[in-house]
């Protein structure tokens, strides 16, 4: 018994390139122009790339670069999420994100807090702290990814809307700072 002979298999290649082309027809373009695309645009060094996606922007930090810090403490009183904290020798404030059995993890952290402080909220002591804040630690990468998250949340509620009446018809950046 003969086995029947296989159409042999043919391949084309053309690269991906050329832009979005919206307006001519179908079957004029030549191979590789994309006449629509979802989630992917031109790339710079030809071809196309998936849109790394966009951020709310006002001229504050960027939520995408937002910093926590955890600092092991001993928790004597009540604290939560929202609350901000004030070490009572150094002056140092950050702003909760979240509470462990033995840390506090924030953001916002402004000046530095001692080793060994009492650590208040709304002039209450709730902690005492038992080392310095470290920026980026968790017990876990799952925890560090939330706490993360968490940071970049509270960066974001502070974008404002551009200030006026109308459509933002443009934006413009002049000098490091930011026209709409």
């Amino acid at each position: 018994m003969t086995i029947p002979s296989l159409v042999a298999v043919q391949t084309t290649y053309f690269p991906l390139q050329g832009g979005l082309n919206l307006v001519s027809p179908p079957l004029s373009l030549p191979d590789g122009v994309c006449r629509d695309a979802l989630n992917f645009e031109a790339d710079i060094d030809g071809g196309y790339k998936r849109v790394a996606g966009y951020e709310r922007h006002d001229g504050r930090p960027a939520p995408s670069d937002a910093v926590y810090y955890s600092i092991a403490c001993t928790i004597t009183g009540s604290v939560s999420a929202g609350n901000t904290i004030t070490g009572l020798v150094s002056g140092a404030t950050g702003y909760v994100i979240a509470v462990g059995a033995d840390y506090i993890a924030f953001t916002k952290l402004i000046g530095s807090f001692d080793s060994v402080e009492a650590l208040q909220v709304s002039g209450l002591t709730i902690a005492t702290s038992t080392d310095t804040a470290i920026a980026d630690s968790a017990p876990t990468q799952l925890l560090n990814a939330q706490y993360k998250n968490l940071a970049a949340d509270v960066y974001r509620a502070d974008i404002q809307a551009v200030p006026g009446s109308g459509d933002i018809l443009g934006v413009h950046r002049y000098n490091n700072i930011n026209y709409a």
